[in-house]
């Protein structure tokens, strides 16, 4: 069960890497994100259960790095999606802002990729994957649904202790590997047990990475209008970032009402 999805995954995260190298497009970086971050669960839950011991942090020290870049190519990326249909007068100086970031940031990325050795990464996850051999799928299922609800309780702490943007932010860091989870059990065929809402942590994990891409362009545009913009300018970006403040507001919001349902 675990051997084949952590092999699939290995290869999904390899043809990105190749991809992403060759041809830094945003759906390729996305989904070598994803296969990093998908491999990294897996390991938070071998953690978790004990079958091993700071697995999650030596992934975290071969791929890290890799991640984080990705990250920034990323935002640069989607801040000028999100503004496809806004490039030209004010705004103009600010896509070209954007579309230099993104330059530099896959210079980085690409750099970083040059110099990563995959067999590393290959051997770590082996060196895993006959520890977690040990068990049974019985014992597997309970490690990974016991993380699960570790990881539920701390969002429900989360959300009682408050819902502004950097509680927000938490949650989306701490719901993200409980839909890696679930996932993982779907990919498998497993039964989802009663009771876990699988649609609408699906649901939720989307609706939170999407508000979080508004919030980046939303803090993006405050940053530029304060080192560059002036006069009729500085006006236009107030304008521009309260509309978007306001749609970062809206989609808070939304969320909100879908975490009191959890």
């Amino acid at each position: 069960m675990v051997g084949t999805y952590i092999n699939k995954q290995l290869d999904v995260f390899n043809r990105y890497l190749e991809r992403v190298s060759a041809n830094t497009n945003m759906d390729d970086v996305h989904k070598l994100r994803v296969a990093i971050r998908k491999l990294r669960t897996l390991l938070s839950v071998f953690d978790h259960a004990q079958i091993t011991t700071g697995r999650k942090e030596d992934f975290t020290l071969l791929a890290g790095s890799l991640f984080a870049l990705a990250g920034r190519l990323r935002d640069a990326q989607v801040n000028q999606q999100l503004l496809s249909n806004r490039k030209a007068g004010y705004l103009l100086p600010y896509v070209n802002y954007l579309k230099g970031a993104q330059k530099r940031a896959m210079r980085l990325l690409v750099k970083e990729i040059a110099a990563f050795e995959p067999s590393r990464m290959e051997r770590l996850l082996n060196e895993c994957l006959l520890q977690a051999q040990a068990l049974t799928d019985e014992q597997l299922l309970a490690a990974i649904w016991d993380y699960i609800r570790y990881k539920l309780e701390k969002i429900n702490r989360l959300v009682q202790a408050g819902t502004n943007d950097q509680q927000l932010h938490k949650i989306r860091v701490q719901l993200k590997p409980v839909n890696d989870s679930l996932n993982f059990l779907k990919a498998d065929g497993l039964p989802v047990k009663p009771g876990i809402p699988f649609g609408e942590i699906s649901k939720m994990t989307e609706q939170l990475g999407n508000w979080h891409d508004a919030l980046v362009l939303q803090k993006s545009l405050k940053a530029y209008s304060r080192r560059h913009a002036s006069g009729q300018g500085r006006r236009y970006f107030e304008k521009l970032i309260l509309r978007h403040r306001a749609e970062c507001d809206h989609r808070h919001d939304e969320i909100v009402k879908g975490l009191q349902r959890f």
